[in-house]
């Protein structure tokens, strides 16, 4: 039945994507302000430029798009102009509101454990969305997408394989019970895409 449905009458309109992305990122920025104040990293480019600005302090929202150049150019060659063009407006929302969001909101407490967990079910959560939507947080995801396209490897499997490089990383320099929870949350993302990210599964893109 679903192979009948025209593709056109599926595909998501300006508006849905636009939507989409700007729910997606604005989800995604509070997961990693959550992650931030707990003190926790994540796997991907995001978790990369978090340890860069624990140990560096460097600015999240300046650092990320800077990451995110090399995997920009390795989308625009593998999966064209519009999913790159999308996903420098996702990387651009983020960027803004990882600025903003601290200024907005105040957690001056919060467990570690509890932080990790929930910032990466929210990161998970905006990713499937980006993910339905022809787009993403660039970073990793490009290469677990294009992994899933080439070689039909679950994206999800292929983000938590990249992911471990990250938080062992955290892991070697910051060996304590947020290293424990980062990785206990790193996981906690890659399985929720692991488990959703079907793409037979979803017809719109």
């Amino acid at each position: 039945m679903a192979s009948q449905i025209n593709k056109s009458e599926t595909k998501h309109t300006l508006y849905e994507d636009a939507q989409a992305i700007l729910t997606s990122t604005l989800i995604a920025a509070f997961g990693i302000y959550l992650l931030q104040s707990s003190q926790v990293v994540t796997g991907g480019s995001a978790g990369l430029t978090l340890l860069l600005s624990k140990n560096l302090g460097w600015n999240f929202s300046i650092a990320y798009p800077l990451i995110s150049i090399p995997f920009m150019a390795l989308a625009l060659w593998r999966r064209g102009l519009t999913f790159t063009l999308k996903s420098i407006v996702t990387v651009g929302a983020l960027s803004v509101f990882t600025y903003f969001i601290p200024q907005l909101i105040d957690l001056s407490s919060i467990q570690s454990w509890f932080g990790a967990i929930l910032g990466n079910l929210l990161l998970g959560v905006a990713m499937l969305i980006m993910f339905r939507h022809g787009t993403s947080l660039g970073g990793f995801n490009v290469i677990a997408l294009i992994a899933q396209d080439k070689f039909k490897w679950k994206a999800g499997l292929v983000q938590m394989a990249l992911d471990a490089a990250v938080v062992i990383g955290f892991a070697v320099t910051n060996f304590s019970w947020s290293a424990i929870w980062a990785i206990i949350g790193a996981v906690t993302l890659n399985l929720v895409l692991a488990t959703n990210h079907r793409p037979d599964r979803y017809i719109a893109g």
